[in-house]
Order: structure tokens, then C-alpha cells, then sequence
């Protein structure tokens, strides 16, 4: 099934973007960040779906928080951790009332990002101790798993983006998550681990940390069930349409995401996101 994030849509309210969405045709959606918090959101939400038949599914920073901060399951910052956690839970209240079954959340870091720096080039600054912040994160993810489960929710991990501006200026990987090789050890350490595989994520990573993009994707996408697809220039994270020609093209070509849920995350015209959406839905059947 392919979802449309509604980060692709420039809402400040939920609603007025998941209404755009269903305007344009699409039924499945995922909820995501990049609107702001406002009284009666839920209700509208159920709403539409009763009204519209929508599917959803919900993603990392959704539902808005009133006051806004950087969500990561990994921080050192006791209020930055309690924040995310509280987060993760109302966000897994939030898939249960609508029906969703799967809710994801980024890997965290060792960084504190601030809300203004979110996708963008970070300032330098001391990192958290990487095993003290490993330690805190595989806890708190085990505290939200357990939710998860109570909730009858699946829970994924969404693989981390590492650009060359961030790992020059950090002069390391200050993310968890980043390369395949990561895979392995989460697996071993987390109960029950799932992610999502975001191609434009692991494109530009392989490009800053001079890996092959072929192999991580082979990699990544043959152990899980949930991709986040656009395209990029291998350099920034910019969520463009699939591009002919593309690394993430020809990998897609060669192997088409059946049996898979598939969200586009598009920040172009309603035109591109229906082009490329068409485009899968032609490989998918092919």
C-alpha cells in the first residue's frame, strides 16, 4: 500500500493538509510533522476518516507538540528524553484511535538539536558519551515497545540521514542508525525491532561516508517491510520526485517495493507527488 506524508503539504492545520490530500485523490496517509498544535485536532482527524474512508499511519513528530522541541529517544537531557517518551506515547494513543498500525520514530543521536536546526547544517558541539547515550535509548525505546504493544501497534525505527556539511563539522557520525551495518547490532539489543528505510536518508549517508548507496540500499531494504521514498542529489535530503536515472530509480527498477508500505515524502507540486506516485504503482503491478 502506498501512503502520501502529509509533511508533503504546507498546512499549518492537520486537517486542512490530510483534506488537500483527499482532494488530489489519496485515501492513505501519513500523519507527520510540520503543523502546529491546535484544540479539536483529533476530532477532526476521525472525521475524515469516517467521512473520507482514509487509511493512516503516524510518524515521528505527529501529533505537534504545544511547545515544540527535537524528539530523540537517546538524549542525555533528562527533560529532552521525558519530553520524547511522552511523545511516543501520546503519538502510539493517537495510531490506536485512528486505526493505525504502525507508528514510527527516528533513531536518535548524540547531539542536542536545536528546533531551528532540525534538517539542517547543526553547529558544533560536545557529543553525549556515546555508551551512556546507547544505554538510555535502548531502554526508552523498550519503555515505548512495551506501550506499543499493549496498544496492538507495530513500532519501527527510521534509519537517520548524515550529511558531509554535518559529518565535517562534527567530525563523526553523531547518529544511530545511519549505516546497514547498524542493523545487526540493533537487532541483537532491541526486542522486537523493525524500521523504516528511508532511501533519501540512506543516499546521502552512503555519499558522506563514501559507502556504495547499492549495497546499503540492498542492504537495508531486504529485512524490513517499510520504506519512505524521494530523491535526492546524494548530498542534501532534498524530498524530490523519483528522478529517471537515479540511483534510488534504478534500485527501485530492480526492486519493486510489493508487498511493502510505501510512504512518499515529496516537498514538490501535487503534480510530482501523483507522477511518481503513478510510477510505483506501475512498477508495483509490472
Amino acid at each position: 500500500m502506498i501512503y502520501i506524508s502529509t509533511s508533503c503539504i504546507k498546512k499549518s492545520k492537520i486537517a486542512d493538509a490530510v483534506l488537500e490530500l483527499i482532494k488530489n485523490g489519496f485515501q492513505n496517509i501519513e500523519l507527520s510533522g510540520g503543523t502546529k498544535y491546535y484544540d479539536g485536532w483529533l476530532e477532526e482527524l476521525m472525521d475524515l476518516k469516517g467521512k473520507y474512508n482514509l487509511n493512516y499511519l503516524v510518524h515521528n513528530y505527529f501529533p505537534p507538540p504545544k511547545d515544540a522541541f527535537v524528539f530523540n529517544l537517546a538524549s542525555l537531557d533528562n527533560e529532552i528524553a521525558s519530553k520524547s517518551i511522552q511523545h511516543a506515547k501520546k503519538a502510539i494513543d493517537t495510531a490506536s484511535i485512528l486505526e493505525a498500525k504502525k507508528v514510527g520514530f527516528h533513531a536518535g543521536f548524540l547531539i542536542n538539536i536545536p528546533v531551528n536546526q532540525i534538517g539542517k547544517k547543526i553547529k558544533a558541539q560536545d557529543l553525549y558519551n556515546k555508551e551512556l547515550s546507547l544505554k538510555t535509548f535502548i531502554e526508552n525505546y523498550h519503555e515505548i515497545l512495551l506501550y506499543c504493544t499493549k496498544k496492538n501497534i507495530k513500532l519501527y525505527l527510521e534509519n537517520n540521514v548524515l550529511s558531509k556539511e554535518n559529518l565535517k563539522n562534527f567530525k563523526t557520525n553523531p547518529f544511530f542508525l545511519v549505516k546497514s551495518q547498524e542493523i545487526s547490532f540493533f537487532k541483537n539489543h532491541l526486542k522486537s525491532f523493525n524500521y523504516i528505510f528511508d532511501y533519501a536518508h540512506s543516499y546521502v549517508s552512503s555519499t558522506s561516508l563514501k559507502l556504495n548507496e547499492s549495497i546499503e540500499f540492498d542492504n537495508f531494504i531486504n529485512q524490513t517491510d517499510y520504506l519512505h521514498i524521494s530523491d535526492n542529489d546524494g548530498y542534501s535530503d532534498l524530498n524530490n520526485s523519483i528522478k529517471k536515472g537515479s540511483p534510488i530509480y534504478k534500485h527501485l527498477c530492480e526492486n519493486p517495493p510489493i508487498d511493502k508500505t510505501v510512504t512518499l515524502e515529496i516537498y514538490e507540486d501535487i503534480s510530482q507527488i501523483k507522477k511518481t506516485y503513478n510510477w510505483l504503482i506501475n512498477l508495483k503491478q509490472s
